[in-house]
């Protein structure tokens, strides 16, 4: 949709603040 990667990254990085999921899964998922 008119999103750049900026966007989505900003994005996913509050869902993964979030989520409750083990460190592991969340260092594999949003430390990059």
């Amino acid at each position: 949709m008119g999103l750049g990667w900026g966007e989505y990254h900003k994005i996913f990085h509050v869902f993964c603040a979030y989520i409750d999921l083990p460190a592991f899964v969340l260092s594999a998922f949003c430390a990059n």
